[in-house]
């Protein structure tokens, strides 16, 4: 109830603010709305902001909208508040296809800020029962078919869940059924 409420009110403040789609310099659009999760990969969108970047090349204003989630991201995308976003790389495709309600939203990438990066971190207690490598890492799940282990993703779409489906995969483990894949609720 507080993400909707909040949600609401980013959208008033945001849509006062708006002002009619403006065509100049041969810009579709020169005000912006931008949508960024608080992560390192929002650095290049930060720093085009404080270094006049934008307005450099034909944009009078461009707002960051800071949101907490990608929840917050894929809400203002398809909610038309936000005109482009930080997003994982799978999310314009993810969007695209109608992954958000079954509602496709045609969604352009037009650059991709960060590449590479990623890793696959377990738990230490993993460490502790002598799980240093994949194989092993297997061993121990068919060890503990008792016990239900969590994998955490950020998003259905992002390139943590693709990766890691396919590390799993690539020992012998079934990420829909030897563990639970779950989205984190920070990031959801």
């Amino acid at each position: 109830m507080i993400y909707f409420l909040n949600q609401q009110k980013r959208i008033k403040k945001i849509r006062a603010r708006k002002t009619a789609a403006i065509s100049r310099h041969g810009l579709e659009k020169v005000n912006l709305e931008i949508g960024f999760l608080p992560l390192t990969a929002c650095a290049p969108l930060a720093i085009a902001k404080e270094k006049g970047f934008f307005t450099k090349h034909g944009l009078d204003e461009v707002n960051l909208v800071r949101e907490s989630s990608w929840r917050g991201i894929v809400d203002g995308m398809s909610g038309g508040y936000l005109d482009a976003a930080q997003m994982p790389s799978g999310m314009p495709m993810w969007l695209s296809l109608g992954g958000n309600k079954n509602q496709p939203l045609p969604v352009v990438t037009s650059l991709t800020m960060t590449r590479n990066g990623n890793a696959i971190t377990l738990a230490k207690r993993f460490y502790d029962e002598g799980v240093r490598t994949l194989s092993d890492f297997k061993q121990y799940l068919l060890r503990t078919r008792d016990q239900r282990h969590t994998m955490g993703v950020v998003h259905p779409a992002s390139m943590h869940n693709l990766l890691l489906r396919y590390w799993l995969a690539a020992g012998g483990i079934d990420p829909d059924h030897d563990v639970d894949m779950k989205t984190l609720a920070k990031f959801a």
